[in-house]
């Protein structure tokens, strides 16, 4: 801003040496030596504003002193496209529109609709607006033009008049022109949603560094108004293309990376799965045996997210895929295993261990017939206690379960306990029984699990992914949180490497010749297991 001598006309400013002003709006008190409250129009007579941004400055600077929000009125432009006039007001000037109901047409005839109806409608208490009412005509405000021959602007008119109470100097963070979120607080609040810290604890912590609320520069709502305007900032092509995009970005960095996706009959996203190079070296390792699970509540379009994992060397949880599913019916449960199987080059498992849900299993029959499928336990066991309230019953049927016994002792066992316990006319007992080779540890012991026998390892995947989702993110969001979920699994294995490569475990007296061997030949974990059950 410059200030030179004359009126507020803009044909009578004459030219006067150019004196910078903007070094007196760092005093948001006092204004060329004068409070801001006693400033009027005779003090601004021949002050230049150099842009249209130094005339907003000033008055947002003016308006913080006296304790009230601005609102942009006008913008006049010329030809140009260049701001020939701008008025700024009191946020508290004008009226509320009256929300006149509008008339139905069909064409350029009104759509007359029941009497009867509109009688209802009249007697229909009506529901009061949802914003409070905050404008009362006050008729304070800023006007500039431009000067043409110049290119500057000059103030014709400066109302300083309110008629409304100013706002109190603790309660000016409040309003709407005087809040700003930074892009450095935006960076750190982004980063932290990032590794899973919530907006309203990345706002504490902006609230700690800066020693109070009355220091941050904004409230809570507005972070969350800020994050909302650069969320759909992303999505100008829609949440799913953000969510493809994404997965393009993956493909590009990694050339191994797979995905597959499939529409609906209306043309929006069913059913997404995904894995990257480092799931398809793992599933080469330790595919043999296979956990599938789904979970629910961690998107806002409620799409089911099932993960497929192993058991590695270390005997960890490993990712082998994800998808994102459109329902659970067997013929989605068909897509996301075919989809599975195909990234996988068509290895298929020895072992599946999969959930009680029939139209899974029903899927992984058809599309792996060869491999051995088994339930939960977990799950038999849940619902074992929803269906036998009976103490003694639970304890002899957990023994059924785990129990390692012969096909024939087994068969012998379970039939006398139905028999003492007198429960042949227990339905769902019966209907256990006739799937006892889904579930049961004796019609397993042929076949290689690798010590699983539950989808506890996908439960605990669950636990880690909603720990940072939420319930209401949308696809764009879930798939970099998973990314970072599972980068943080990888580095706990790469941290086992290393402890068992630079490491030797505890060797006993006791055989210690075959300890030293298997120690050389397995991993710390395996070799505890194996420890165990050998008895050294």
């Amino acid at each position: 801003m410059e200030e030179s001598p004359g009126h507020s006309s803009e044909s009578e400013h004459s030219e006067e040496s150019p004196h910078n002003v903007c070094d007196e709006l760092t005093d948001c008190i006092h204004y060329k030596g004068k409070k801001y409250e006693d400033l009027k129009l005779e003090d601004l007579n021949g002050v230049q504003f150099k842009s249209v941004e130094e005339v907003d400055q000033f008055y947002s600077y003016y308006s913080l002193a006296i304790g009230f929000s601005v609102r942009k009125n006008k913008a006049d432009k010329n030809c140009d496209q260049l701001v020939r006039r701008r008025q700024l007001v009191c946020s508290r000037q004008g009226k509320r529109r009256s929300q006149a109901p509008k008339k139905q047409k069909f064409g350029n005839e009104e759509n007359h609709v029941n009497p009867d109806i509109n009688c209802q409608r009249e007697n229909k208490k009506q529901a009061p607006p949802s914003r409070k009412v905050t404008r009362c005509n006050c008729p304070a405000r800023l006007t500039a033009l431009l000067c043409k021959t110049k290119g500057v602007y000059y103030v014709v008119e400066f109302i300083t008049e309110h008629n409304h109470e100013l706002v109190r100097r603790d309660h000016i963070r409040f309003l709407r022109s005087h809040t700003d979120v930074m892009d450095h607080d935006m960076a750190q609040v982004t980063a932290m949603r990032k590794v899973s810290v919530s907006t309203c604890q990345g706002y504490e912590l902006l609230v700690h560094q800066a020693g109070g609320y009355e220091y941050v520069g904004f409230t809570l709502k507005h972070l969350y108004n800020h994050l909302e305007s650069e969320r759909r900032e992303i999505m100008v092509d829609g949440d799913c293309q953000a969510a493809i995009s994404f997965m393009n970005l993956k493909a590009s960095l990694d050339p191994h990376f797979c995905c597959f996706f499939c529409v609906d009959q209306h043309g929006r996203l069913a059913n997404l799965f995904w894995r990257d190079s480092q799931s398809l070296i793992d599933y080469k390792r330790f595919g043999d045996v296979l956990i599938m699970d789904t979970t629910y509540k961690t998107n806002i379009y409620g799409k089911p997210l099932a993960v497929f994992v192993g058991i590695n060397n270390h005997r960890a949880t490993v990712l082998f895929g994800c998808a994102l599913l459109a329902d659970e019916t067997e013929d989605t449960y068909k897509w996301a295993v075919s989809s599975f199987l195909s990234s996988m080059d068509g290895k298929k498992p020895i072992s599946v261990i999969t959930d009680g849900d029939e139209a899974m299993w029903n899927a992984v029959a058809y599309l792996i017939p060869d491999s051995r499928q088994r339930l939960c336990a977990w799950h038999i066991s849940k619902n074992m206690c929803s269906n036998i309230h009976d103490v003694a019953i639970q304890k002899d049927f957990f023994h059924f379960i785990y129990a390692g016994l012969a096909v024939q002792e087994w068969e012998a066992a379970w039939h006398y306990m139905i028999a003492m316990k007198g429960l042949e006319n227990n339905t769902w007992l019966t209907d256990m029984y006739n799937k006892r080779n889904r579930w049961a540890e004796t019609f397993f012991r042929d076949h290689f699990f690798a010590g699983v026998c539950s989808t506890q390892r996908c439960e605990c995947m669950h636990r880690s992914l909603k720990g940072g989702l939420g319930h209401y993110m949308r696809l764009f969001e879930i798939l970099p949180r998973i990314d970072k979920t599972i980068a943080c699994m990888r580095d706990t294995v790469l941290e086992d490497d290393c402890k068992s490569i630079n490491s030797d475990p505890v060797i006993g007296s006791h055989l210690q010749c075959l300890q030293e061997q298997i120690a050389s030949k397995f991993t710390h974990d395996i070799f505890l297991l194996l420890k165990d059950q050998i008895g050294f």
